[in-house]
């Protein structure tokens, strides 16, 4: 029989907007059920077992009770997927819109992309430097070299993504433009960059970062003489 597990497609959207994905969270945070009166999961086996020691009925309609609300919850859990998809643009939650950016990443969906971008910008929220990694990643794959680096340009400003975006404008130059002066200037930055922080704090960087430039500059000064 065809099986959906709705656990991944939930975690997919709300993983970072809620502290769990359990169907007791999602039934509270984004179908604003809370459920009376009845049994938790974790006490239906036992609860059986006495059912079938004893022939005592009572906590067994609680159970079937508790599986019938598991039943129209996933139902309706499926139907919110079904609109969200069909309409990311009505949800309000910054967090879930990113992560439906990513998913359009991942299947090169422009349209889809676009109506999540257009959302973001209504809840003032599209300069969001996750969701600006996001699109320079969306660009690239869409081969939009040149706005994918205005976007590393500035991302270059923000201490987590320094490296990363230094990275991605040299393999570019690099590769791509094969400008390989600029794109050693870059490589140059980078270790620049790194050598102030090495100093700062030994060990609060990554060493393949080092390694990674090093092999790059000993490259590009190869290519360019």
């Amino acid at each position: 029989m065809e099986h959906i597990d709705l656990l991944h497609l939930v975690r997919r959207v709300w993983r970072d907007s809620q502290q769990s994905c359990d169907l007791a969270s999602i039934e509270r945070e984004q179908l604003q059920l809370q459920r009376q009166h009845d049994i938790p999961g974790a006490f239906i086996p036992s609860a059986y077992l006495r059912f079938v020691q004893s022939g005592v009925i009572h906590e067994m309609i609680a159970t079937i009770h508790h599986n019938l609300m598991d039943i129209v919850s996933l139902k309706k859990i499926l139907l919110r997927l079904h609109h969200i998809n069909q309409n990311p643009q009505s949800l309000q939650d910054i967090k879930a819109l990113i992560r439906l950016a990513k998913l359009a990443l991942e299947l090169n969906d422009r349209s889809y992309f676009a109506l999540i971008e257009k959302q973001l910008q209504k809840l003032s929220a599209e300069q969001t430097k996750e969701f600006q990694v996001i699109k320079s990643l969306f660009l690239k794959k869409q081969k939009e070299w040149r706005q994918a680096c205005v976007l590393w340009e500035n991302l270059i400003n923000h201490g987590e993504y320094a490296f990363w975006a230094l990275e991605e404008l040299a393999k570019t130059h690099e590769h791509v433009f094969k400008n390989h002066v600029k794109a050693l200037e870059y490589t140059q930055r980078a270790l620049k960059i790194y050598q102030i922080l090495e100093q700062l704090n030994p060990y609060g960087v990554q060493e393949s970062w080092k390694r990674s430039f090093l092999h790059r500059m000993k490259r590009l000064k190869g290519k360019i003489s």
